[in-house]
């Protein structure tokens, strides 16, 4: 029996030789001999695809590329009688175990934490497959360490050792389990004639466990001839770099030559053949590698970059590889990305790759909980195990799968959240929907079934998915397919045991959601996306290794799950060939790095996030220079996907000029959403013609203010929500939008009384509370707005109140500390009343409006009339003069050149925030108090009148305005003061700010150009992001100079205005 141990460093032709002796031997058609190809599960499709390209199709059933577990279903095949359980199957058996011997376990005892431990110990238990431990080995080991005083690990070991046991007794004559197959393979190879005088190859392995070492033997002992390859210096035996490879070696030949009968040769390939044709940079990169030498190279070949973000990571991979493809470099099938976590990365790499046209194949597992029925199922099961909660019966009426329709779903989501509809009381809603009927059921017998059989349950879950037309569709396939299997391996785990229902319940939900489903990729001419471990494509020319930080590549530090570092090194005292991973990951790290880095032909990428919260770049870039290499801004893709912005230009102006349409008229008009949406993406820096936003402000002669702070945080924002009038779904809650509606409704209707009773704020508490209670009863009868639907709005309105009353609180103290009277409230500017003019041209003149909260006024001896202009706040606002300097915040100045167009000197302007300083609320009796905290109005005051506003003495204090008088009678620079000159170039600032922004709007300036001032961009809070999909990596963002003093201010001030 030969056997042939072949070592040769990375692309000295390993592989190559395998292929091409198979290939040579299938054409020839004098040889009969069967053909085995022994290789890793992940890389079976991949070499299966290289021998197809090499050999004609007659030629190829004679081989069988085949995994470990792929050549157990071939010899046990024929050793069917009992039945196979899978991995969930195995968990629910361990789960049974331990809820039933709750009592005899000591360190696994706590029943709440077993469904963990099942999982765990279904892993534990393959661990055991593969060392050929049985249940006497470790209770065994468990004794000794208990002899030695260690009894926490002697504790935890008996308890491993009698749930194995138990496990073991369990499916004993009655169930299969496939994870034992290697300890079945070494008994039944010797049986079979599968590989009875056939030729077997081995190859990418990285190691062998002590279980396959063993089946390598008998598959050995069957062959004429076995070939077994390893990633090994063949010129240095003892390189610490293949120390995993070459402690493999040792053991593999141990075994053979204690088994005997075997004659060993050995192949030793020292030639690069990976880089005959390709890089001779990538060439000395490995001979670097290979020597542990630290060398770092960067070439045309060699590129490293670190980005800020994943997203940049993928984005510089597909200008890559979309140059490399348009030039004819390479082929999308010679390009491969790795990344320690596919996961992370697949969104990013769909949405970018779809959007260059690059077609991409990520191989991976596909999540059962992806699937579109099984999400329904989901939903369906978290509505009824999370109490009837109306978010979840929304998401389960809309899916596509559910029983209605979604008009039916919006309808019924509506009834419910506009009465505060939920709990048991949503079952009785919806009794009157037919389609809901199995719905209602299923989840009424969640509600009264305590205890329950095995077959009860799965009868109940089965009806209910049936109950959907989807599950006898193609669409629903997959899952009920899924679905039956489970049950099925439930009722094998928990047969003759009654369980309440809802644990049964969110046992079937946790195997649904940890399902996967087999993905074969659909044609050959795609790029291979997969994790580290699924690295394994032959005669990959190009590789991406992206997400190369410390700490995750080209490992992450693995769980230790129920056993420690320290319980395997204890294990392994005792004599138990157990495995180490933390041991193991150390030792194998430079070979895992010399891997990944020497797999292609002819490029290697690398990248990392540097805005990753992570240890830094991982060691593999020791090898390389990194480079802060950022995307493209702009870039052409292989495919045109998005509409031009000159046809969406054409189609709105001449809707709007044909049929004098609005531009929400005219959007809604275009062909299809979709291609609103495609111009609106990536390529959308979009500006409107002048004449189509003088059509639309023909007639229209306004714009507010809060339109223009909109323009002032992203054009964008100001195009959809101002011109095209696109508006979210409201909900029936109280949003922050509909409680400032509700405070402002308060306060407008307080003061208007006041001022029909010719008072002001400084009434007497008392009467300004039974004042308020009245108009929020008058407010609350009169408008269905602000009525409490569920016991969660009754305490938002509640709290509501009470800030209405704790503002009205503070305009009591303003009235009282200050000379200023209540004058108006809810004052409308606009073209009417002869407002500001913010465009004028020979076609156009577009003027501001707007509504004042409220003014007061004060009468100067002098004969003129101060004005303070206030706006009231759902909470505290501090002003921001970095805001107010770039137009994000100029309301109030602005509302103050109003009220100087009215022919009022204005003051200053104030926020008054209804909030308190302090945990406890202002008290009515207590008001009188100059000590009571009261939460500081802000804003900016004109120095000439600040004594208007307070009478302080020197080192005092305001407890209301932001005024402090220091020892020596001036005031603080701390304090909300701008003398008369900078009061004054402040208000013309932003008007000029104002009008920069409407001659931009006429112009049709709508890019998307978020601005930020704190590193926070408005788009968290942008109800039109759908709509843009701004991304940081093609749309620039405005970040905005700081500025946060006044005295910056007045810097700025005498900088822009003279």
């Amino acid at each position: 029996m030969n056997v042939r141990f072949v070592t040769g460093r990375s692309g000295a032709g390993k592989t190559r030789l395998c292929i091409e002796e198979i290939v040579r031997l299938l054409e020839d058609k004098n040889d009969s001999r069967k053909l085995i190809f022994l290789v890793p599960e992940q890389a079976s499709y991949q070499i299966e695809e290289a021998v197809l390209k090499r050999c004609t199709a007659g030629a190829y059933n004679r081989l069988s590329v085949v995994s470990f577990s792929r050549l157990s279903y071939w010899i046990l095949r024929e050793n069917r009688s009992l039945e196979t359980i899978s991995k969930s199957a195995k968990r629910m058996i361990l789960l049974r175990i331990l809820q039933q011997n709750a009592g005899r376990l000591s360190i696994f005892s706590d029943i709440s934490a077993s469904r963990l431990n099942a999982e765990e110990l279904e892993k534990l238990i393959d661990e055991f497959y593969a060392s050929d431990l049985s249940p006497l080995d470790l209770k065994t080991a468990a004794e000794d360490l208990k002899e030695k005083q260690n009894l926490y690990t002697y504790q935890k070991f008996s308890d491993i050792a009698f749930i194995y046991d138990e496990f073991i007794k369990f499916i004993q004559n009655r169930y299969r389990d496939p994870d034992a197959y290697l300890t079945e393979l070494v008994s039944e190879i010797p049986k079979s004639s599968f590989a009875e005088n056939s030729l077997l190859w081995v190859d990418g392995f990285s190691g062998f466990s002590a279980a396959e070492r063993a089946v390598l033997r008998q598959l050995a002992g069957k062959a004429e001839k076995t070939t077994i390859t390893f990633c090994a210096d063949p010129q240095n035996p003892n390189n610490p770099v293949f120390s995993p490879s070459n402690n493999t070696l040792a053991r593999l030949e141990k075994d053979f030559k204690k088994a005997g009968g075997f004659d060993p040769e050995y192949i030793k390939l020292t030639s690069g053949g990976r880089w005959k044709n390709g890089s001779e940079m990538l060439k000395r990169l490995e001979e670097g590698l290979a020597a542990g030498r630290e060398e770092p190279i960067e070439s045309e070949e060699i590129k490293t970059a670190s980005p800020e973000s994943k997203r940049d990571e993928v984005v510089i991979a597909a200008e890559k590889i979309v140059s490399m493809a348009a030039s004819g470099e390479l082929g999308f099938e010679d390009i491969g990305i790795i990344t320690p976590n596919i996961s992370k990365y697949e969104r990013h790499l769909r949405e970018v790759f779809a959007d260059y046209g690059i077609p991409l194949f990520i191989d991976r597992n596909q999540p059962l909980q992806e699937d579109v029925f099984a999400k329904c199922i989901l939903t369906a099961l978290t509505f009824i195990t999370s109490g009837w909660k109306t978010p979840e019966l929304s998401a389960y009426l809309k899916n596509p799968c559910s029983p209605v329709n979604f008009m039916a779903a919006v309808s019924i989501e509506n009834q419910l959240m506009t009465r505060g509809i939920e709990g048991k009381a949503a079952l009785n809603h919806l009794d009157s929907y037919e389609k809901l009927r199995p719905l209602l059921e299923f989840a009424r017998v969640f509600s009264s079934c305590k205890e329950t059989s095995i077959e009860e349950f799965t009868q109940a879950v089965e009806a209910f998915i049936s109950s959907h037309s989807a599950s006898e569709s193609e669409e629903g396939f997959v899952f009920t397919e899924a679905a039956e299997k489970i049950l099925r391996e439930m009722n094998l785990a928990f047969k003759g045991c009654d369980i309440e229902f809802a644990e049964l319940l969110n046992i079937f939900r946790s195997e649904v959601l940890g399902y996967n489903t087999g993905k074969i990729p659909a044609g050959r001419e795609e790029v291979t996306a997969g994790d580290v471990s699924r690295a394994r494509k032959p005669e990959l020319k190009a590789l991406f290794i992206m997400g190369a930080l410390r700490g995750d590549f080209p490992a992450g530090r693995p769980n230790e799950g129920v056993l420690s570092e320290l319980d395997r090194q204890s294990a392994a005292d005792e004599g138990l060939d157990i495995s180490r991973p933390l041991q193991e990951m150390a030792d194998s790290e430079k070979y895992l790095n010399y891997i990944a880095l020497t797999r292609a032909s002819e490029r290697l990428f690398v990248s990392f996030p540097s805005g990753s919260d992570s240890e830094g770049p991982a060691d593999i870039l020791r090898y390389l220079t990194p480079k802060n290499h950022k995307p493209a801004k702009n870039y052409t893709s292989l495919s045109e996907l998005r509409l031009p912005s000159s046809v969406l230009q054409e189609r709105l102006s001449a809707l709007i000029a044909s049929e004098r349409l609005t531009l929400a008229d005219a959007a809604s008009q275009l062909e299809s959403q979709e291609v609103f949406q495609r111009a609106a993406s990536y390529d959308n820096s979009v500006e409107l013609t002048c004449k189509t936003v003088r059509d639309f402000y023909k007639g229209r002669n306004d714009i507010s203010v809060t339109a223009l702070q909109d323009y002032a945080k992203c054009p964008f924002m100001f195009f959809c929500g101002r011109l095209l009038s696109l508006e979210p779904k409201r909900f029936a809650a109280f949003d922050p939008l509909t409680q400032g509606n509700f405070i402002h409704k308060v306060m407008d209707a307080v003061s208007k009384r006041l001022l029909e009773q010719g008072q002001g704020f400084e009434l007497p508490v008392s009467d300004l509370m039974n004042l308020a209670d009245d108009c929020i009863k008058n407010l609350m009868e009169g408008s269905r707005e602000f009525q409490a639907s569920d016991k969660h709005a009754e305490f938002v309105l509640e709290t509501l109140i009470e800030k209405a009353k704790n503002l009205i609180l503070i305009c009591h103290k303003i009235a009282d500390l200050s000379r200023f009277k209540l004058a108006n409230s809810e004052v409308n500017f606009s073209s009417e009343t002869n407002s500001l003019k913010l465009y004028e041209d020979s076609e156009l003149c577009i003027y501001m409006e707007g509504f004042i909260d409220r003014y007061d006024l004060y009468e100067h001896t002098c004969g003129y009339k101060l004005a303070l202009a206030l706006d009231y706040k759902l909470s505290y606002h501090k002003r921001n003069i970095q805001q107010i300097i770039h137009g994000l915040d100029i309301q109030l100045p602005l509302y103050c050149k109003a009220l100087e167009k009215m022919g009022f000197k204005p003051a200053g302007f104030l926020y008054i925030g209804a909030k308190p300083n302090s945990d406890s609320n202002i008290k009515i009796e207590k008001i009188a108090d100059r000590q009571v905290k009261i939460i500081k109005t802000s804003g900016l005051i004109n120095e000439d009148y600040w004594t208007f506003f307070e009478s302080l003495a020197e080192k005092e204090k305001s407890c209301v305005f932001n005024l402090h008088v220091k020892k020596d009678g001036t005031l603080a620079k701390s304090t909300d003061v701008l003398s008369s000159g900078h009061f004054k170039k402040l208000l013309n600032m932003c008007l000029q700010t104002a009008r920069d922004a409407a001659a931009k709007i006429v112009d049709g300036q709508i890019e998307v150009i978020p601005a930020t001032t704190t590193n926070k961009l408005p788009c968290e809070y942008c109800d039109f992001w759908p709509v843009c999909r701004y991304e940081e990596l093609f749309n620039s963002s405005k970040a905005l100079e700081g500025k946060s003093t006044v005295d910056q201010l007045k810097t700025v001030l005498d900088e822009r205005i003279s």
